[in-house]
């Protein structure tokens, strides 16, 4: 199974309002400290995202087509003081 056809079978059951915010980020595996962790990036630019700095998140579709190109090991989404979650 290919990763779009894995990866669109999830997404289908992420919650449209959610996909619908300018919150999504993609991320990277690394180890550091001995210990893997999820590292975001911008989906925009592929800098480094920050969960306080909105100008470092994407549109879940820019976030879901810079995961399909193979550079990420996912794509999350960025829980906000100014959503309603």
């Amino acid at each position: 199974m290919s990763k779009e056809v894995t990866i669109s079978r999830i997404i289908e059951n992420f919650p449209q309002e959610l996909r619908d915010l300018h919150q999504w980020v993609v991320w990277r595996s690394e180890v550091r400290g001995n210990k893997p962790t999820k590292v975001p990036y911008n989906a925009n630019t592929g800098g480094g995202a920050m969960s306080d700095n909105p100008s470092t998140w994407a549109a879940f579709d820019t976030a879901y087509n810079a995961f399909l190109s193979g550079n990420y090991d996912g794509i999350g989404f960025v829980f906000s003081e100014y959503d309603p979650y």
